[in-house]
């Protein structure tokens, strides 16, 4: 008898182990998806890691929140939720609402940490969150750091914290010049100028759709004259942003120079390395949370 009542407690003990197993995995679960699954939409990091109750993974997100605040690799949490720019006017869908309007309406969509920002400031994080794909799909085609990209494409492609003309009606974001692969152009003044050295029109490229902007802007950045660009490096981050921006100068990106400090360098292009920097700043402060995904720092 006494032994039957030993072999019932070990059954009923290994029963409530196994349940307690089963909880724990089950917790472990719901952890996992609230961290990495569609439940992740609508939330902070904080929120995440708060209802996160195995310590294990809270270490691990915990881990990843500082390193996405660092200027270090940036990691994927979830998909991001366009694959590909749809059109080249997300600036005009916001050109008439109010520092206040635009605020709630980012607030609504996941932007985090705009107090502060004015117009101009909630338009370009706006801007960048929209055309974000856009400068990760060139960047994968060309090496070429995300944050001088998307510099460049500041420079190049906005006005007041909007789209350019350029950008809006001909789907032109960097400023490309019209050539054999492209058979329609657009006029606009820039930098071109006739025999007798007169300002006129330059002949810009007219793109399509998406896609062809992808390939078009692509092919630029890998002409044999900007080949060494992906490589060019510094003993930092901001260094190494400085020398692609002057690497590009050289290879004649833009003409634009500016005054030459004493090392060499026209505070034009120093002026695209600085801003290079705002955009891991842009995407980690002001970026909806889910948007993180696998890309270097530069």
């Amino acid at each position: 008898m006494k032994n039957l009542t030993y072999v019932l407690f070990g059954v009923i003990a290994a029963l409530l182990w196994t349940l307690l197993l089963l909880s724990t995995m089950v917790d472990k679960q719901k952890a996992i998806a609230a961290a990495y699954g569609p439940n992740v939409l609508g939330k902070t990091v904080e929120q995440i890691i708060d209802s996160t109750q195995n310590k294990e993974l809270k270490r691990k997100i915990d881990s990843l929140q500082r390193l996405l605040n660092k200027e270090e690799t940036h990691f994927f949490i979830s998909k991001r939720p366009r694959p590909k720019v749809e059109h080249f006017g997300y600036g005009r869908e916001i050109k008439y609402l109010s520092q206040p309007q635009l605020k709630a309406e980012m607030i609504k969509r996941g932007f985090r940490n705009l107090e502060g920002l004015n117009l101009f400031e909630l338009r370009r994080v706006y801007l960048v969150w929209s055309y974000d794909p856009l400068l990760w799909d060139v960047n994968r085609n060309t090496g070429l750091p995300v944050s001088v990209l998307f510099s460049y494409f500041i420079i190049e492609s906005t006005k007041n914290g909007l789209e350019t003309d350029l950008l809006y009606l001909y789907g032109n974001c960097g400023g490309i010049k019209a050539n054999g692969r492209v058979s329609e152009s657009a006029l606009f003044f820039d930098d071109c100028f006739d025999s007798k050295g007169r300002k006129i029109r330059c002949k810009f490229a007219v793109i399509k759709n998406y896609d062809q902007l992808v390939q078009v802007w692509s092919d630029v950045f890998n002409l044999p004259r900007y080949k060494k660009c992906r490589s060019a490096k510094g003993s930092n981050a901001e260094l190494t942003r400085l020398a692609v921006c002057q690497c590009l100068k050289k290879g004649g990106y833009h003409t634009a120079t500016g005054k030459i400090g004493k090392d060499g360098i026209g505070s034009h292009v120093k002026a695209r390395a600085n801003l290079a920097g705002d955009y891991w700043q842009i995407r980690s402060n002001h970026f909806p949370n889910q948007y993180f995904w696998a890309g270097q720092n530069l």
